[in-house]
């Protein structure tokens, strides 16, 4: 199963994630990616000034396991062997009693990172439902969310209780300085999203009225202020300042997010196969060459008697000619035939715990002619058309980027029992395609029949840049299954304006 979420990250960068359900029946999952970049010739982006090495420059790719799914109580169930609290607890004995110390240290870093991500996904969860069931009640009545939050404000102490008896372990304990600073930083981390989220809830509680929604209210703010005053006295670095720009507060947050969601992020190494085959293909060729050479230097030697006349020296020099152009139109012709059967880019998904080799990743791109794009591409891009002269109106340039991932699941299920599905997040950078735009804006005049005036009107310049996305999968029965999505980007000079899913003209 696949599903993939398409967004703007920022001014200059759209992102694609692609959710990918590990079917443990496969011993090894596939799934093929082709993404179809139909660019406005009016940008001047093409083959001649927009390369390989300035599309994977532009081009990021993060392939990590998506982060496991919790409830709250599941998390603080200390018999649920799959919770990192539990985990934690379990190694704290063996720490405790001096086993494996430095593999102790490591496992309890590996659980305190897990904990830390998980949780944050846990409160976000639980507090966007009772958002959204206030708002139902704010409609129809109820109370149902006064008893979810007064349960959620529970399991958070309950999680401040349980570190608590965590830091007393380490307190008496080989714990090293590593494990240390992690017990630090994902109690603050924790502690840094109990604050956002409930002000995220209190906003929300503050709009309704009553004794019950008072006293939650009260109870709320209490949590907050009391997190945000326990970070300020353990000097944390994650304590916002209403009288600062916070500068140092932000710096920290940004390493403690990479820190904890790293420990879901898979390595990845470069094979560099492209290379391996030129220089293959450019040592036949060299070789060719040099075996005309010698034909063309044992034919010369049995038709000139002096070797220091002028035919023979022109056919030397000929023959030099032949030989050298052979060699370059083999190279030629070879990068064109690596182009289609050898990918630009191999990698080997690696596993960051245990260091095993758990995948390949295989990219290519290229531009490619109207008449080379599949049909079914081609249906999906025409589709988003509201007229059917807005394909002549509007050329495009295709771009074609595909990925190619085999997954070794037997490993993953081998040593992970938490971690199964894989996200696949791509980001790119619009930056050089908007290079030759035009000013975001222009005015023209008009008659304003209200005013009776001549008015000047401004008028934005936009660009539509169409994503045709095809997913391909197999299932267990090695039945293919494919799914195309059509994103458009909205850009100008400054940046992505918008984006968003197209759905098929009727």
């Amino acid at each position: 199963m696949m599903r993939g979420i398409f967004e703007r990250h920022d001014r200059y960068n759209f992102e694609a994630k692609i959710d990918y359900t590990l079917d443990a029946r496969q011993p090894k999952n596939k799934y093929f990616l082709s993404f179809y970049f139909f660019i406005p010739k009016s940008l001047n982006l093409g083959s001649k000034n927009y390369s390989r090495s300035d599309f994977y420059a532009d081009m990021h790719t993060y392939i990590r396991f998506k982060n496991p799914r919790f409830t709250l109580d599941e998390l603080l169930d200390k018999s649920n062997k799959r919770s990192p609290l539990c985990q934690i607890f379990l190694n704290v004995d063996n720490l405790r009693r001096g086993i494996s110390l430095d593999e102790v240290n490591r496992k309890l870093i590996y659980e305190l990172r897990m904990f830390g991500t998980i949780f944050k996904t846990c409160l976000r969860e639980e507090t966007l439902a009772i958002t959204k069931i206030l708002s139902e009640e704010a409609k129809s009545g109820g109370k149902n969310s006064d008893i979810l939050t007064g349960q959620l404000l529970t399991r958070l102490n309950e999680v401040e209780e349980q570190f608590e008896i965590i830091q007393r372990n380490f307190e008496v304990s080989g714990a090293s300085r590593e494990l240390q600073e992690t017990y630090v930083f994902a109690r603050d981390m924790g502690s840094l999203e109990v604050q956002n989220y409930l002000t995220l809830l209190l906003g929300v509680y503050r709009k309704r009225r009553g004794k019950s929604a008072k006293k939650l209210i009260e109870l709320i703010i209490s949590f907050i202020e009391n997190h945000w005053t326990q970070r300020r006295r353990r000097g944390s670095h994650l304590v916002r300042d209403p009288d600062s720009l916070n500068e140092n507060f932000t710096y920290w947050e940004g390493i403690l997010k990479k820190y904890f969601q790293g420990v879901l992020y898979l390595t990845v190494r470069d094979k560099n196969s492209t290379g391996r085959a030129q220089h293959i293909v450019y040592g036949i060729a060299a070789g060719f060459a040099m075996f005309l050479s010698l034909v063309i230097g044992y034919w010369l030697g049995t038709q000139f008697t002096s070797e220091l006349s002028t035919s023979f020296i022109v056919a030397v020099v000929v023959g030099y000619i032949i030989k050298d152009r052979t060699k370059d139109i083999i190279r030629n012709y070879s990068n064109t035939f690596l182009r289609f059967f050898v990918p630009d880019r191999k990698f080997v998904i690696v596993d960051p715990m245990d260091r095993r080799n758990i995948g390949v990743v295989r990219e290519s791109m290229r531009f490619v002619d109207l008449k080379d794009a599949p049909p079914p591409v081609l249906q999906a891009r025409t589709s988003g058309h509201m007229t059917c002269i807005e394909e002549e109106g509007k050329p495009e340039e295709i771009l074609m980027y595909q990925k190619d991932v085999v997954i070794d699941t037997e490993k993953i299920s081998r040593y992970h029992t938490r971690r199964r599905d894989i996200s696949d997040i791509i980001r790119f950078n619009i930056r050089k395609l908007i290079q030759y735009a035009d000013d975001p804006f222009h005015f023209d005049k008009m008659w304003d029949s209200a005013s009776k005036k001549i008015k000047r009107l401004k008028c934005a310049k936009v660009y539509h840049l169409n994503l045709i996305i095809r997913l391909e999968t197999m299932d267990a029965k090695e039945r293919k299954q494919v799914v195309f999505k059509h994103v458009r980007v909205i850009l100008n000079q400054d940046g992505i304006v918008r984006m968003g899913e197209v759905q098929p003209a009727r």
